[in-house]
């Protein structure tokens, strides 16, 4: 028997018949007659929950989408068994200009039903903030530079490979917090401890940035520029001094001394005690170098809880809806912390 859910999700809207009216003599054209039946929801975006970049996001949106469907219907056990069978396999995807094959990961398919893979690759593309971009008030859509960060993003959720991740944060920007299980995913392999302490680290150091750029917009204001857009373009300055610290370091002691010092510098404060395991495992060899830089860099750039609640509240809105987000869609990526 197919749940409600289920059946919702394929039934279509009917409209009733429309009564022929003989329009009114008024010299202008007659409208078109509206449409008696609506699409049903089942196409709307090819699937429910389809990502809206379907080029980049496309493959791993349909398995996003199949764990979405899991969890609302309670058919874990069924959405487990689906996903468990695609993990490894070759899948074809059909589209108007070509037939490509994919496969995925064990990583992704955990994602998938474990977590909301749909709402990581939406805040992916919705929350992702350049630094470049931080004081263009527009959005990236369609802007060659967001596109491929969206190919690297879809390719990295696709084989979860090293060389697939360094391409993916080659792109310096900040992302929304409610992709950090897809960080924590990527690093399962390390000690659970050590990548805990890692977050913790990252979140202080991207907080650190935050208040020093707001203390320095508040000290010395710019007539041309709002105070929100201030603080967004000081702390995208001050997240890029520190990132240059980390990549530019020969061994992991020199980076953990030079990114720690730059930042207690500016915040007048220590790192937080729960950085130590992390800190400790750098220095003594426990990790390597690369992965060190890795697990800092990318828990750097998430925001902070508070910051990705505008993040939150638009994925949100825009899954709640029965259409795809235009591209035209203007995006605040404002700071409220």
């Amino acid at each position: 028997m197919l749940g409600q859910e289920t059946i919702d999700l394929m039934c279509t809207k009917e409209r009733p018949l429309a009564v022929e009216v003989a329009p009114k003599a008024t010299g202008k054209a007659a409208k078109p007659a509206a449409p008696e039946f609506r699409r049903p929801r089942l196409h709307s975006g090819n699937y429910p929950d389809a990502p809206r970049d379907a080029g980049a996001f496309g493959p791993v949106g349909l398995l996003g989408a199949i764990g979405r469907w899991a969890r609302r219907t309670k058919q874990q056990g069924r959405g487990r068994e689906v996903l468990a069978t695609l993990a490894g396999q070759p899948l074809h995807v059909i589209s108007y200009e070509q037939i490509n094959q994919v496969r995925f990961d064990h990583h992704t398919t955990r994602l998938a039903l474990d977590h909301d893979l749909t709402r990581i690759v939406d805040s992916l593309y919705l929350g992702t903030q350049f630094y470049s971009e931080a004081g263009n008030p527009g959005t990236p859509f369609g802007k060659p530079e967001f596109k491929t960060f969206c190919l690297m993003a879809g390719r990295f959720l696709q084989s979860f490979t090293t060389a697939a991740f360094t391409d993916f944060i080659a792109f310096r920007a900040e992302y929304a917090a409610d992709i950090e299980p897809l960080f924590t995913e990527y690093f399962r392999t390390m000690k659970p401890e050590i990548v805990a302490s890692a977050g913790e680290l990252g979140r202080w150091l991207n907080r650190t940035a935050y208040f020093e750029a707001k203390a320095e917009a508040e000290d010395f204001p710019s007539k041309k520029k709002g105070k929100d857009q201030q603080i967004k373009e000081g702390k995208a300055k001050i997240l890029v001094v520190l990132e240059s610290a980390a990549l530019s370091a020969k061994s992991p002691e020199a980076m953990i001394s030079q990114v720690l010092t730059q930042a207690g510098r500016m915040s007048l404060d220590e790192a937080p005690d729960e950085a130590r395991r992390f800190v400790d495992a750098a220095n003594t060899g426990e990790i390597t170098h690369e992965q060190a830089k890795h697990l800092l860099i990318a828990y750097m750039r998430l925001r902070s809880v508070g910051k990705s609640k505008a993040v939150a509240e638009k994925v949100e809105a825009a899954n709640s809806a029965d259409s795809e987000l235009p591209a035209t869609e203007d995006y605040d990526h404002s700071i409220d912390n």
